[in-house]
C-alpha cells in the first residue's frame, strides 16, 4: 500500500489521504488539495512529500495492519488542520 495518513478508524475499517511526492506535474487544481508537509524528515519521510486532500480512502477489511513510519510534528499538524478547515474538507 502507498503511504498514506490515517485519520479515522470505523467499526470494521479505516479512513486515510494519501501522501504523494508528485507536485509539480499536477494541475492548480489539484495543487490546491495539496498539504505540503514541510517537516519531512521528522515525520519519517524520505523525500518532500504532500498530503493529497482530493479523495479520502476507505479501507473496509479488519484484516490489515497499520505500519507506523512516522507522525507529523505537531507544527505540521496545526497547519494541517487549518488547512482543511479553510478548504472545508469533507470526510467522502
Amino acid at each position: 500500500m502507498a503511504t498514506s495518513i490515517y485519520f479515522e478508524r470505523q467499526w470494521k475499517g479505516i479512513k486515510f489521504l494519501r501522501i504523494t511526492t508528485k507536485y509539480d506535474t499536477k494541475s492548480d487544481c489539484i495543487k490546491n488539495k495539496y498539504f505540503e508537509i514541510i517537516d519531512y524528515i521528522e515525520a519519517g519521510l524520505n523525500r518532500q512529500s504532500w498530503i493529497d486532500t482530493f479523495k479520502a480512502y476507505q479501507l473496509n477489511d479488519e484484516n490489515f495492519k497499520i505500519h507506523v513510519l512516522g507522525k507529523l510534528t505537531e507544527r505540521d499538524f496545526e497547519r494541517f488542520i487549518t488547512f482543511l478547515s479553510d478548504t472545508n474538507f469533507l470526510l467522502n
